[in-house]
């Protein structure tokens, strides 16, 4: 079995515009960024690997959009075309992907809790959903990537 808590791992939320990342040993993820970019998949996995070269990190799970039924749909085969791009430019990393079902919905509230309005939350909810998606993969001891 794949070691989980007590290695560096990479968490990312995946977007055609913005992608958060966010970085943990396990415990309390801390944000990293938000990777602006306009549907490149190339230039966000070199930024993450630049990332995962500075916090010396040896997972990354990704976050796979399932509908609600928890089947794949077009979202999902984006976010797989990405992560072979991913493999590509880290392939030093286990790569893992976590149902991210309800991430970002998850993040809004918890930004509006916090008093953010919608214009501030813009840049924000991305690396918010990467921390929920890290949190919930060590939360399940991976179990299911």
């Amino acid at each position: 079995t794949t070691t989980i808590k007590g290695v560096k791992t990479i968490g990312v939320d995946h977007g055609r515009r913005r992608t958060g990342i966010c970085a943990s040993v396990g415990y309390a993820p801390r944000p990293l960024r938000v990777i602006q970019h306009n549907d490149d998949n190339k230039f966000v996995a070199t930024e993450i690997a630049e990332e995962v070269r500075k916090e010396a990190a040896q997972h990354i799970v990704v976050g796979l959009p399932l509908d609600s039924q928890g089947r794949e749909g077009e979202q999902a085969n984006y976010t797989r075309v990405f992560v072979e791009c991913l493999k590509q430019a880290c392939p030093q990393c286990t790569i893992f992907l976590w149902d991210e079902r309800y991430s970002t919905v998850d993040a809004t509230e918890k930004l509006r809790s916090l008093g953010y309005n919608s214009f501030d939350m813009k840049g924000m909810i991305d690396v918010v959903a990467s921390i929920g998606i890290l949190t919930d993969f060590y939360h399940k001891d991976g179990k299911g990537a």
